[in-house]
């Protein structure tokens, strides 16, 4: 759900950012794939990071990452800086699903696996619907900035939340020896 929201609330918001800060519609199509070339770029290193840190590690860096590229929007005031933001949300949001999709695949069976996997998939096409809704309902409140850092601050208490009330489903098998 809650990479989808990543995804969704720049949908209403970032034209009005785009249209605040006197960019062009080729700049606004740069902003828009920075997000989907870093995400494409960072899938298989990733992964790789999950193997090697853990599940749990990797969705909470992945939901950090997300959240301060998400306040970095906040204080946007260049091209450059609206394409970092979104490049490294896009980098969050790999490393927040490779995690995850790895962590139900440890806790599924080959038999189980489409129907374990489906509410993640559900969640994050639930989180694009609802992301739009969510982005516009704050900008129409608070304006830009208030939008991104109260997102921010949703994504950050994520992050706590799945530090502390996930458990690893690493297999032991796969933990590097400690030396």
């Amino acid at each position: 759900l809650v990479a989808g929201v990543a995804v969704g609330i720049t949908t209403p918001v970032m034209p009005l950012l785009v249209r605040s800060l006197g960019l062009g519609e080729a700049q606004y199509g740069a902003v828009v794939s920075a997000f989907g070339a870093a995400k494409l770029l960072s899938n298989v290193p990733s992964a790789v990071l999950v193997d090697r840190y853990g599940r749990r590690t990797s969705m909470t860096a992945g939901l950090c990452v997300i959240s301060l590229s998400t306040l970095a929007l906040s204080f946007a005031g260049s091209v450059e800086t609206l394409l970092c933001a979104r490049a490294m949300t896009g980098v969050g949001v790999s490393a927040l699903l490779a995690g995850a999709t790895n962590s139900v695949a440890d806790i599924s069976t080959p038999l189980n696996r489409a129907r374990m996997m489906a509410p993640m998939t559900v969640a994050f096409s639930s989180g694009t619907v609802l992301g739009p809704a969510i982005g516009g309902g704050l900008a129409g409140v608070g304006g830009i900035p208030f939008t991104f850092s109260t997102v921010a601050g949703l994504f950050f208490a994520n992050a706590v939340s799945t530090r502390l009330l996930t458990s690893e489903t690493k297999p032991a098998h796969q933990h590097p020896p400690r030396g």
